[in-house]
């Protein structure tokens, strides 16, 4: 994510005054947006899990070998966001809710999905805490403004017990503050938590990576002015993805680097831009990420892709879904990315797991 989308998101979060999230009842009726279309055939083996969001209505949730065989349908419905817990035998999900804007969260565990949190609310940014017993997370009241449209409003930190249960916040900014919160995750000992904080007060955008306690308090600065950033499971690197060249804010020219736990960039890791999500294997020897495929557009298309002119450009036929493809790239070794998915849809959002 390049600061100018950090900035478009968390101006974004800055609308609403107060949080008025309402916790949901387990069931959904009828009408589940979600529902469950397959098993995990290597339940005890490393597996990818990632969505696949094809150009006719609906999203996936697939699995798959870190090989890229065997790829299986798990999970089908209105599906915006997931995270699997480490072991992998635990999903979190957001799907679109009931109104403009919101979202409810779904568990996914042993073949059983569980509605956990349903309100006039957007929750994302999930992360599970290494042992599989916390998930932190970033909600948004959903508004009504001034005018009557339905806005988002300030972004803040939740937390919750593995089973869904149990979620407080544990930040607290207002819109008066013009800060935005974002990419929670839990350090290895799952006793402190990360997060990145981007302060609109001033015309540079400043984004800060920091720490706190698991009740908001002691926040402390790791480090400023970078990019998007995803911990190893050890906590001791870092994948940023920002541009390649500081003159061109395009996602065409974002790529991967690597940086110690200090934020120091050590090397790039990929060369052909356009990066969008990224995690790392459950050994931190790999990452896995997602990036445009230039391949099925138009002439005309790829044209102004490679100028840089089309923040986001459109697979042929009119869908508004971009085409991304799954890579796998060793950090340590000097070899290239291998493709894992292939298909003319967008594959993202893969999460490596034992």
């Amino acid at each position: 994510m390049c600061l100018n989308r950090v900035r478009m998101a968390c101006s974004m979060a800055l609308v609403g005054l107060s949080m008025s999230g309402l916790l949901g009842m387990a069931g959904h009726g009828a009408e589940e947006p979600i529902s469950i279309v397959g098993s995990i055939p290597f339940p005890r083996d490393q597996k990818i899990f990632y969505l696949h969001r094809p150009a006719k209505k609906g999203h996936l949730v697939y699995v798959m070998r870190p090989d890229g065989s065997q790829k299986t349908p798990l999970l089908k419905g209105l599906i915006e966001q997931f995270a699997v817990s480490t072991d992998g035998r635990r999903i979190v999900l957001t799907v679109k809710g009931r109104k403009l804007f919101t979202t409810e969260t779904w568990i996914y565990e042993q073949g059983i999905l569980r509605l956990l949190l349903r309100g006039d609310h957007y929750d994302g940014d999930f992360s599970w805490s290494h042992d599989g017993q916390m998930i932190v997370f970033v909600r948004k009241p959903v508004l009504d403004g001034e005018d009557g449209k339905t806005v988002p409003g300030v972004s803040n930190i939740w937390v919750m017990r593995g089973d869904g249960s149990a979620p407080r916040q544990i930040t607290f900014f207002q819109t008066g503050d013009r800060k935005g919160v974002l990419s929670p995750s839990f350090t290895p000992d799952g006793l402190r938590i990360r997060y990145g904080m981007v302060d609109l007060n001033s015309e540079a955008i400043r984004l800060e990576y920091r720490t706190m306690d698991l009740k908001g308090k002691d926040h402390q600065l790791l480090f400023r002015d970078k990019e998007y950033g995803v911990w190893s499971p050890d906590g001791q690197w870092i994948i940023f993805k920002q541009p390649s060249n500081n003159t061109t804010r395009s996602m065409n020219v974002v790529d991967l680097y690597l940086a110690d736990n200090q934020g120091r960039i050590l090397r790039r890791l990929t060369t052909t831009g356009n990066v969008g999500s990224v995690n790392w294997s459950p050994d931190g020897k790999w990452v896995v990420y997602d990036k445009f495929n230039p391949m099925v557009l138009s002439e005309e298309q790829r044209k102004r892709w490679e100028e840089g002119t089309a923040g986001m450009v459109l697979i042929p036929g009119g869908s508004d879904i971009p085409s991304r493809d799954l890579w796998k790239l060793p950090v340590w070794e000097k070899e290239s990315p291998i493709r894992l998915t292939s298909k003319p849809d967008r594959s993202s959002l893969g999460y490596w797991t034992r």
